[in-house]
């Protein structure tokens, strides 16, 4: 019985002049050759047969999508098909000329297929076929190409690995949260307060930075978590491009605008019901720039005493951002300014879908 792959190659190979290779006519064909080439017609596993020294080569149907444009190939030398990794699969064929079978699982090879040249990898076996008298009279290539097996694991292995180092990175970033609150409170119970508050903040980056296999974060989802609240949208004025910004950098971002949106709660912009809050950003030839201002609301003094919510803003934003951070208490508002040569455009992909800016609350300054 013939099987759909059979109908398709197995009438080209009936119809081939084989009568021009040094196989000769199909009708004189030994034995041994002629079973052979059924055999591999009949399956629906790829499987190129490569027979006598030239190695000429009768393949199935399944085989048709490793050849990729190579196909259509019947009657060529395997060495011929594949000159350009022949260095590496040559020996292998040699081996199987020569009685020996070889079984090899992921093979990386150099290959052209018509597109170019190309990493391909690929699981098969070389398997000796002999006459009825016991000699070989060539070989059977039975293969699987599992180039998108290895690349699948290969990523998850490097995802895996960014995952690591980004749980790492989010609990050594927790530990210092919480030694510098502590020292900087005035008692525990306001450290436990502004602990709690910080390390959810950094929570709350940690998993928006999880949903993106990147490792960055457009700054309007960031500015949306990081002040995700109950303020009322004309309380909060946001605009900006579209800018891609670094795990590290996002850690620091949003404790930083959580340490401002507290303070304006509590003595700025957000402490009465007049004052709002406008965070602007721009992005022009490689230098990024954000800058948020409050205004409308009651006179601001600088504070005697320098707290761990200033030293974060300006410290860390500095370190992570390669750049200048500035924390101003101005007479109608406290204004920073952030100047940084280290966010990135993002790509399209990542421009749609976003979600929108929204206001709100966090530690203290």
């Amino acid at each position: 019985m013939e099987t759909g792959h059979d109908r398709v190659i197995g009438d080209q190979v009936r119809r081939f002049d084989w009568g021009r290779t040094p196989l000769g006519p199909r009708d004189a064909w030994p034995v041994a050759l002629k079973i052979t080439a059924d055999l591999i017609l009949r399956s629906d596993f790829p499987k190129c047969l490569c027979w006598g020294p030239e190695m000429i080569t009768i393949y199935n149907d399944a085989f048709v999508p490793i050849l990729g444009q190579k196909a259509p190939c019947l009657g060529q030398p395997f060495s011929v098909i594949w000159a350009e990794a022949w260095h590496e699969i040559g020996p292998i064929a040699d081996r199987a000329l020569s009685g020996q079978s070889t079984f090899i699982r992921h093979y990386e090879l150099q290959i052209e297929r018509g597109n170019g040249p190309e990493t391909g990898w690929f699981t098969f076996c070389y398997s000796p076929v002999a006459d009825e008298t016991g000699r070989i009279c060539g070989f059977m290539n039975t293969v699987i190409e599992t180039t998108g097996e290895v690349l699948t694991a290969r990523r998850s292995r490097i995802l895996n690995g960014e995952l690591r180092h980004r749980i790492k990175n989010a609990y050594a970033k927790a530990v210092a949260i919480l030694r510098l609150t502590f020292r900087h409170a005035a008692s525990p119970e306001a450290a436990l307060d502004a602990a709690i508050r910080r390390l959810s903040q950094l929570d709350q980056a940690q998993r928006a930075l999880l949903e993106d296999i990147d490792g960055t974060l457009d700054i309007r989802a960031l500015i949306a978590g990081a002040l995700a609240g109950t303020l009322p949208e004309n309380r909060l004025v946001t605009r900006g491009p579209p800018v891609m910004i670094e795990a590290d950098q996002v850690f620091a971002l949003s404790l930083a605008l959580g340490e401002l949106a507290t303070n304006a709660q509590k003595y700025g912009a957000w402490s009465d019901g007049n004052g709002r809050v406008t965070i602007e950003w721009t992005q022009r030839r490689g230098q990024f720039a954000l800058f948020w201002r409050e205004e409308g609301g009651p006179p601001v003094q600088e504070p005697a005493v320098s707290g761990f919510g200033r030293e974060l803003i300006e410290a860390a934003l500095r370190h992570e951002f390669h750049g200048d951070a500035v924390l101003a208490f101005e007479p109608q508002g406290v204004v920073f300014s952030l100047r940084s040569p280290s966010a990135t455009e993002p790509r399209e992909d990542q421009i749609n879908g976003l979600p929108p800016v929204t206001a709100t609350v966090a530690p203290e300054i």
